[in-house]
């Protein structure tokens, strides 16, 4: 049996029971190779409408809560730090003591100064008594008393003036005691004159601008006594400060400082995290945003427990990309221009937070998240503005 020949060259030759076996063999090959790049892509097509479609994943993403620097309002050594990191703390249970002897001071001072003031009311608002009613009875006699007392020691003082005068006459007494007797009778009689006065003005009562004076008095007295009382109320809240409580319940996760050490107003003694507000901060990239939705479900794994995983659903859609916060403008400035994909921060709340593991914050996680599974209407899925945390 001879081969066929034929005109054609090699590699058009057609395919027959003629055609050379290395011609076959390349055709095979040729043919497998296609078979495993359309397998290939079918696998991957399933693979994305099984497991990809509706789905937004991200692995930047991390344990996130409510952390509390608990600081002194007032400066101070730090005399007492009644926690250490790890303890679980309550609302009100104290956390640290600063030196209070200083307030202690300044409160005795305060207290001092309010009674001083309670008693300049008083007397002010007696003397505005006495200008509208009229002196008492009791002190008209006692001035008519003075004026008595007053009227006889002028007599003596008038009978000793004039013996020694005589005397000093005579040469029996020196000038010392003529100059002494003169000077007392001056004084007495000018006594006498002012307690004759004070009684003219008690029996004549009081004026209106003496009244005035004496309403005007009580007023600067009573604005006194609010001043102080308001010093002592201020006193007291300094003095308070020196002690600082829990603000809330929580874990102990920083210790900042000892006893001994100065502690002043905005630096944190110590940080507390709220294992009740523990969430998810995870961020998504820009094209993802039109996929994802306020109350889309969650899956969640968490790199330090591989066997744990959780489920959430989305709470928030920052209305910021990260890149608007960062020290360094994305925006060109030298007239170059090279587009970055912005990422989009999202906070997810957890729907049953295990109670046996330790989720702290910043433990990294990976996050899916199921497109298009919110239960709310669109209206009610809309972004919205981020609280402050």
């Amino acid at each position: 049996m001879g081969i066929q020949m034929t005109t054609a060259n090699d590699d058009d030759a057609p395919l027959t029971q003629t055609t050379s076996p290395k011609k076959r063999f390349r055709f095979r090959r040729l043919a497998v190779g296609i078979a495993i790049l359309v397998t290939i892509g079918v696998a991957a097509g399933g693979y994305w409408l099984m497991f990809m479609r509706g789905r937004v994943r991200t692995d930047d993403a991390r344990i996130a809560g409510l952390l509390v620097d608990v600081a002194p309002e007032v400066a101070g050594q730090l005399m007492a730090v009644h926690v250490s990191a790890g303890d679980h703390v309550t609302a009100g249970q104290p956390l640290f003591d600063l030196d209070d002897r200083i307030a202690r001071a300044n409160v005795d001072r305060a207290k001092a100064a309010v009674a001083t003031a309670e008693a300049g009311v008083e007397l002010a608002r007696d003397q505005l008594e006495d200008a509208l009613k009229g002196p008492r009875k009791h002190k008209i006699a006692a001035a008519r008393a003075d004026v008595n007392r007053l009227a006889a020691e002028v007599a003596l003082a008038k009978t000793k003036l004039e013996r020694t005068e005589r005397l000093f006459a005579k040469q029996a007494t020196v000038q010392v005691e003529l100059d002494r007797a003169k000077a007392g009778y001056e004084a007495k009689k000018q006594a006498a004159e002012s307690a004759r006065q004070s009684l003219a003005l008690l029996e004549q009562g009081a004026r209106s601008e003496q009244i005035d004076a004496a309403r005007t008095a009580v007023k600067v007295a009573e604005a006194r006594l609010g001043e102080a009382r308001a010093s002592l109320a201020l006193a007291s809240v300094r003095l308070s400060q020196t002690k600082v409580a829990a603000p809330r319940d929580g874990v102990v996760v920083r210790r900042w400082s000892d006893p001994g050490a100065a502690a002043m107003p905005g630096r944190a003694v110590v940080t507390l995290f709220d294992p009740a507000t523990v969430r998810v901060d995870a961020n998504i990239e820009e094209q993802d945003l039109g996929e994802v939705k306020v109350g889309d479900k969650v899956d969640i794994s968490i790199d330090a427990y591989p066997d744990v995983h959780l489920s959430g659903q989305v709470a928030e859609i920052l209305w910021a990309t990260n890149s608007q916060f960062s020290l360094i403008p994305a925006e060109g400035v030298s007239g170059t221009f090279i587009k970055v994909a912005q990422r989009v921060p999202l906070r997810i709340s957890l729907s049953s937070p295990p109670a046996d593991v330790m989720l702290a914050p910043g433990l990294s996680v990976e996050v899916v998240i199921h497109s298009h599974t919110a239960n709310a209407a669109p209206s009610e899925t809309a972004m919205t503005r981020a609280p402050a945390p």
